[in-house]
């Protein structure tokens, strides 16, 4: 009994020993499965981030060979910042107006047609006709003048035509500008007008006063519109009369 008792519980612990040893082997093999492949995942995710960080590495390096070959002012205009070393930026220099008058012209020569408006107690009439001057400038605004006009109208007095001329000079002053030229004379001469009335003579004093205005046409040749107040002292009485004159001058 005791021997068969022995043997009965030797079987018992060895088949106890068993079941603990298999068990004991089942987490052994569980716990290495587990450790294995938190190794496995860990290893996958060094072998990953090292793989992200040499691509970073390389994207870095690209960038930075790429920033290193672009111009100096890349990174600044890519930032949409003016750059320090960057050159002022130079506009496009605007479209001038360029007169056709040479500023070392000193003559002018002009001829135009005139009208005269001729007031007086005994004469009253419209006279159209030549006007020509001749200026020499002395400076860049200042001139002298010399005026010729010579003007007839209707008949008067049965048989006798209206005329005047009147030859005058003195001082022009010019305002150059590039197109448009306005400019003023005050001039001083003497008035011939027909008919002659009785007891007194053709001649008179005048003086011219007004301006005008030019403008650049042709290389040498401007176009001119001039107004002028002309007071005239003849057949013992004061007129004041009006002259007009558009026309053309050559100057050199």
């Amino acid at each position: 009994m005791k021997g068969l008792g022995y043997r009965g519980g030797t079987d018992g612990l060895e088949r106890r020993g068993l079941s603990v040893g298999s068990f004991m082997k089942k987490w052994m093999l569980l716990g290495f499965s587990v450790v294995g492949a938190a190794g496995a995942a860990c290893a996958q995710g060094i072998a990953a981030s090292g793989t992200a960080s040499e691509a970073g590495d390389r994207a870095g390096n690209a960038n930075r060979t790429i920033w290193a070959m672009a111009p100096p002012n890349t990174f600044h205009d890519f930032l949409g910042a003016p750059a320090a070393s960057a050159a002022p930026a130079v506009s496009a220099p605007a479209p001038q107006v360029v007169s056709r008058r040479n500023e070392n012209d000193k003559w002018q020569l002009g001829l135009g047609f005139t009208y005269v408006k001729f007031r007086s107690s005994a004469i009253h009439a419209n006279m159209f006709g030549l006007n020509a001057s001749v200026v020499y400038l002395t400076n860049d605004w200042f001139g002298v003048e010399g005026n010729i006009t010579a003007a007839a109208g209707g008949k008067i007095f049965v048989d006798d035509r209206t005329k005047y001329a009147g030859f005058t000079g003195g001082p022009k002053i010019v305002m150059r500008r590039r197109r448009w030229e306005p400019w003023a004379h005050a001039l001083l001469g003497m008035p011939h007008v027909n008919p002659q009335l009785a007891g007194v003579g053709k001649n008179g004093v005048a003086m011219q006063l007004g301006g005008g205005v030019d403008y650049p046409a042709w290389q040498q040749i401007s176009v001119r519109l001039e107004g002028d107040w002309v007071l005239t002292r003849l057949y013992s009485q004061t007129q004041n009369n009006f002259q007009l004159v558009t026309g053309f001058f050559l100057h050199f």
